[in-house]
């Protein structure tokens, strides 16, 4: 049953992505503002959370960011699903704004570290680098049934190689010492397994590997913007994460490191507030106190 699903979401791609970007941008945010009002999953969570995130804002514009998300959300969505049609016309839906670093460290054959958050369409960023002939290897979690058929054929489409978050560190040590680019996202609550940063002004527990691995190796973070644009396409472009002025102390330096990429997220977000997955838990964490 999960392959005939999924063969049907590729026929159905395949028809709808031949017809102008407008037809599945406008259909996604039909489908976005059909969740909102019938199937709301998750709304609490999200309102919660804009809350947090925006307390200046009276309850009237915190509903009105939420609309837009699960409006931005539906559009997403649908491109996800369709990105092994899309791969065939990538240049309807994704422009790369700014590849000099990336171009540099392909030439130099250098690894980097590309740290993203849940912010405009990750799984594009994937598709988009891969085509376009980068060393990318997201550092992925594996999933069930058809989740997971989905998933393998999305990351099929964009020629990359995947790694299990749960490999060896040394194994994506090696990928970086040969060149390849590791995509992480950075942005969930790790819980007790992260290190302690503020979001939004809210503490909470990040993901280390971004800082591990810069720690470990030596290259460059860049922080990845894939933002969808008036244009009905995503622009994609980096930012170079400041790795300078370390303490030494490495526990220190994991919590500087994974707090300076949260605050180029949290930039983003705040201008993009609508483009930001909100569904997740992002405060659940307690500190823990001797």
């Amino acid at each position: 049953m999960n392959r005939i699903i999924l063969t049907t979401l590729h026929g159905l791609g395949a028809i709808l992505t031949r017809l102008p970007r407008r037809v599945t941008w406008v259909m996604g945010q039909a489908l976005g503002l059909m969740i909102h009002y019938l199937a709301p999953i998750r709304k609490k969570v999200a309102r919660a959370n804009i809350a947090k995130a925006f307390p200046e804002l009276n309850a009237k514009e915190q509903r009105k960011i939420l609309r837009r998300c699960y409006r931005h959300f539906g559009v997403a969505t649908l491109d996800i699903l369709f990105i092994p049609n899309w791969s065939h016309r990538l240049h309807a839906v994704a422009t790369l704004d700014a590849a000099g670093p990336l171009d540099a460290a392909r030439k130099d054959g250098q690894g980097l570290i590309l740290a993203s958050g849940h912010l405009g369409n990750w799984e594009m960023n994937i598709l988009a680098l891969g085509k376009w002939g980068y060393p990318l290897v997201p550092v992925v979690k594996s999933q069930k049934g058809l989740g997971e058929l989905l998933a393998r054929s999305i990351r099929d489409a964009s020629g990359c190689d995947t790694i299990d978050r749960k490999a060896p560190i040394r194994q994506m040590l090696r990928l970086l010492k040969q060149g390849n680019f590791l995509g992480l996202a950075s942005d969930q609550e790790a819980l007790g397994k992260g290190t302690w940063v503020n979001f939004f002004g809210q503490g909470s527990s990040r993901f280390k590997g971004v800082a591990t691995f810069h720690l470990s190796s030596g290259v460059p973070i860049y922080f990845v913007r894939c933002l969808l644009g008036a244009d009905m396409r995503y622009h994609i472009d980096f930012v170079e994460v400041e790795t300078g002025a370390l303490t030494g102390d490495r526990e220190a330096d994991i919590t500087t490191l994974t707090q300076r990429v949260m605050d180029l997220l949290e930039v983003e977000v705040r201008q993009h507030p609508e483009q930001y997955f909100w569904f997740h838990r992002l405060w659940k964490s307690r500190r823990q106190t001797a």
